[in-house]
């Protein structure tokens, strides 16, 4: 099982954290607390970090809220879309870039502006060509590529 930067391995249950990740997520990407996105993951009832960041970057398209009858109701937004992906990529490159995978407590350090800056990175241009040609879940991949390497300590500072 992978390693995280707090020693944990995943999978331990009742931490505060894991619904508060969820929130802080979606105040990461920006989605208003009424969008269709939001919407989405309330209804699907994601609670932790994996619910996310075991996604793949082509099942997002897929997603859609439901009425109470369980027929079609709306489509998040493409922009909440990429911005979701964006983050699957972010957590992927400092994941792979800190050769740990992030737990709870590391996202919930994480900020906006440091995301925002990524978004408009050639890094995340990188990442989206090669998440979308090479992968199929947004799984760490191991790399060895020093010029990447982004300080995790500023991240927390931010």
């Amino acid at each position: 099982m992978a390693k995280t930067r707090s020693g944990k391995t995943g999978g331990e249950e009742g931490e505060e954290t894991e619904t508060n990740v969820i929130k802080h997520i979606q105040e990461l990407c920006g989605f208003p607390e009424d969008s269709t996105m939001v919407k989405y993951m309330t209804q699907q009832g994601w609670e932790s970090l994996i619910d996310i960041t075991m996604l793949s970057l082509e099942e997002i398209k897929d997603f859609a809220t439901t009425k109470d009858d369980g027929s079609f109701e709306a489509k998040p937004m493409l922009h909440h879309q990429r911005i979701l992906k964006g983050f699957l990529l972010w957590y992927n490159r400092l994941s792979r870039d800190l050769t740990v995978t992030l737990d709870e407590d590391d996202v919930l350090g994480l900020t906006r502006s440091r995301f925002l800056e990524y978004c408009g990175s050639p890094e995340y241009h990188s990442d989206m060509a090669m998440g979308l040609s090479n992968t199929k879940r947004a799984s760490v991949v191991s790399s060895s590529n020093p010029t990447a390497t982004e300080d995790f300590t500023a991240q927390k500072e931010c």
